[in-house]
């Protein structure tokens, strides 16, 4: 059966919104590098529809688990990574997380560390 107009434009889409994940997705690993002393932590879970081909869209938030944040530093971390990103970034303690919700994270995420730097 040949694709109509309506097809070709959802594959089109679709394939925009793959490519913006992975550019997401990059982003999120190269801020989380930068930015890993100024808050002190040093692990984090990216999961949701950033890390999942096919669920991510145009409105899609990002979402992380980090690992050892402080309070302090909760709102700040969330507001900094939603500034650089441009998108709605959902933040989470890992520690804090509902141990179901752990559980998922930990097994479906995608896990994230810093990088030791050895001169």
């Amino acid at each position: 059966m040949p694709y109509t107009l309506v097809d070709k434009i959802i594959k089109a889409q679709r394939a925009e919104n793959e490519k913006t994940r992975k550019q997401v997705l990059a982003a999120v690993t190269e801020i989380l590098s930068a930015i890993t002393l100024k808050y002190g932590f040093s692990e984090a879970y990216i999961f949701g529809s950033t890390v999942k081909k096919g669920k991510f869209h145009s409105e899609s938030d990002v979402d992380i688990a980090i690992f050892n944040l402080s309070n302090q530093h909760f709102f700040s971390l969330m507001a900094e990574m939603s500034r650089r990103l441009e998108r709605n970034v959902d933040l989470y303690q890992i520690e804090k997380m509902d141990e179901g919700l752990r559980r998922k994270v930990e097994e479906q995420g995608l896990l994230w560390k810093k990088q030791d730097l050895i001169f």
